[in-house]
């Protein structure tokens, strides 16, 4: 049972030391996973990445067709 007085709260003996239990169980895991070794770790490894492109692809050979006939049908507009 909790009573207010004051400016403190009165609790049962069973539920002060639930409460206790938790907050100790939480700062544990706090320093836990605090604890880790953050040093960073640098790999002196340079990647390079080469992309080919080839006149054939049918991709881009459709997205040029598609830009053509809209940029016609634009002139005919104007």
């Amino acid at each position: 049972m909790i009573i207010w007085e004051g400016s403190y709260i009165l609790m049962s003996k069973k539920n002060r030391k639930r409460r206790s239990m938790i907050a100790v169980i939480l700062l544990i895991a706090f320093l836990i996973t605090g604890c880790e070794d953050k040093s960073v770790k640098t790999d002196h490894i340079i990647r390079i990445g080469v992309v080919t492109y080839t006149q054939d692809d049918p991709f881009i050979n459709a997205m040029t067709d598609q830009l053509k006939e809209n940029l016609k049908k634009w002139k005919q507009i104007i």
